[in-house]
């Protein structure tokens, strides 16, 4: 329906890639990503932006928030949120991701509330943090506690005072982070965030058995999830400010083992929000599934279904970094430094 309605496209065989690759780079083993078909690898490569090495330490999400992080006037929340716990892809060398969970931020708990036993644990825990300490370390310590205590408190304020009409799913995790998701985002305006970027994941992909009936749990999850949060953006105001898009550390073979399929490379992609070019497939669907052709590269199928990805992860990171705001090539490169490879 979102798709029909112009909300969401499609982005065809997208993979990691270290340059564009034909049959014969295949072959020849050139400039391919390290441990391809490798799910901690290729998750890794998706979310660093380096497909070629193993030792990058921070993700293009996180090199993002770096370069727009000033533009956000609380410096207690960071720019970038995560539902689903820290991870490389939000992690800048200045912007760590702040995790959330379904009910917000954590707070310490019996903080502040209800009895004179917890009031008196709150009065004791203040007096050790605000105290004035000599020790670096110790006063370092102190600060990032009272900090993070604040900011917690704070943050849950205001983001569970936010009433959403839009109905989601309350029995599915995932609809429930989503919501959450759409509380903080409607919420930005209180917490003084003019630019953030979330992350949410789901599981239960990995079908060398039982595919079809994983697929037919999990892909209406996803659907519900999404039409839920596109409306609630509908309803905010939002609908034109936000844009959400699938990553994977791959797809599945296109030929069966028999019970279900195992690890390929390129796979399709869903970009949604009022201001995607909806209702289109972008990048190039082999006109066969059986005979995989690309009028550039050639023969895409490496065996079994396994194709050769024609739209790499840095050329869609890009589209969405510019999208997002950057606007010079140089700062392009700091996000994605091999996008040269593609641009």
């Amino acid at each position: 329906q979102l798709y029909d309605a112009g909300k969401l496209t499609f982005l065809s065989n997208v993979g990691s890639l270290v340059a564009p690759t034909t049959m014969a780079d295949y072959t020849a083993r050139s400039n391919l990503p390290l441990g391809l078909f490798s799910h901690a690898d290729l998750q890794r490569h998706w979310m660093t932006g380096a497909p070629h090495t193993r030792s990058q330490i921070t993700g293009w999400g996180g090199r993002l928030a770096d370069l727009f992080t000033s533009s956000n006037l609380n410096p207690q929340v960071s720019m970038n949120i995560s539902i689903n716990g820290v991870n490389i892809f939000q992690t800048g060398g200045a912007v760590i991701p702040y995790t959330i969970g379904e009910s917000g931020a954590t707070e310490v708990s019996s903080y502040n509330t209800g009895s004179l036993q917890n009031r008196i644990f709150s009065k004791y825990t203040d007096s050790i943090l605000d105290q004035t300490y000599s020790d670096l370390l110790a006063k370092s310590f102190a600060e990032s506690n009272r900090g993070a205590i604040d900011a917690a408190i704070e943050f849950n304020s205001q983001v569970n005072s936010v009433v959403l009409n839009t109905p989601f799913d309350q029995g599915d995790s995932l609809s429930r982070r989503m919501k959450k998701i759409a509380q903080v985002i409607a919420a930005h305006g209180a917490l003084q965030q003019s630019r953030q970027v979330f992350f949410i994941s789901i599981g239960g992909f990995d079908n060398h058995s039982g595919l079809l009936p994983a697929h037919n749990n999990l892909l209406p999850q996803i659907s519900r999830a999404l039409s839920s949060f596109y409306n609630a953006m509908v309803e905010i105001g939002c609908e034109n400010d936000v844009v959400t898009f699938t990553a994977s550390d791959f797809s599945r073979t296109l030929g069966t083992n028999g019970q279900g399929s195992d690890h390929a490379w390129g796979a399709n992609h869903m970009v949604m929000g009022g201001a995607v070019d909806g209702g289109k497939i972008f990048g190039d669907y082999p006109l066969s599934l059986r005979t995989p052709q690309d009028p550039v590269y050639g023969n895409l199928d490496l065996g079994r279904g396994r194709l050769i990805p024609t739209l790499s992860v840095d050329e869609m990171a890009a589209e969405l970094a510019m999208w997002y705001g950057v606007s010079s090539a140089t700062d392009l490169k700091t996000i994605l430094p091999n996008i040269e490879s593609f641009y």
